[in-house]
């Protein structure tokens, strides 16, 4: 059976699978509902769905997109784990950077941690999306910081890191930020 899957605008992840060599019949499942603009999909090396949320931006500056559109910054974002074992979604990683225009349903143009990928050594990887056209400048830290940028993404100790980083560039300087867990208290 193959497995594709599908992030759509509507804020759900769908599973679509396929049997076989036949003229394919697919048959959909929605796995979550409620995503704050999902952005990215990986698979980890222990089988679970990693995927990205771009967030609804917030109340805090604005700045305008290259679009000319006004798009606002908030602490929206975040990156989930679905572990097929038990059916369920958690936010492992929340309150991460997010820029969204604020004046229209779905929150067309949102931004924030999108695309995901893992390396050969089971190393997360994701990139902060953003339009090379606008200044990050008036955005508050730490949020400018990351918009643009690769990052490694540390799921155990919930870190954050810039990529690549050099200790000889000070353009690359590490900049880590603790981030607050999905559950209270863990």
């Amino acid at each position: 059976m193959g497995l594709a899957l599908g992030v759509l605008s509507s804020a759900s992840l769908l599973v679509l699978g396929a049997a076989g060599q036949a003229a394919p019949t697919y048959k959909v499942k929605t796995l979550v509902t409620g995503l704050a603009s999902p952005r990215g999909v990986a698979i980890a090396p222990n089988g679970q769905l990693v995927l990205s949320e771009a967030g609804r931006g917030g109340s805090g500056t604005c700045i305008t997109s290259g679009t000319g559109s006004q798009v606002c910054y908030g602490d929206t974002g975040a990156l989930g784990l679905f572990d097929f074992s038990t059916n369920a979604y958690s936010r492992a990683l929340t309150n991460l950077p997010s820029l969204a225009q604020q004046s229209a349903p779905l929150y067309p143009e949102a931004t924030g941690l999108n695309k995901l990928t893992f390396d050969a050594s089971g190393q997360l990887y994701g990139v902060f999306g953003f339009d090379g056209t606008a200044d990050p400048n008036p955005l508050p830290s730490p949020g400018k910081e990351w918009f643009g940028r690769t990052v490694a993404i540390n799921l155990v100790t919930k870190v954050l890191t810039p990529w690549p980083t050099s200790p000889l560039s000070k353009t690359h300087r590490i900049l880590t930020v603790r981030l607050k867990q999905a559950i209270p208290g863990t």
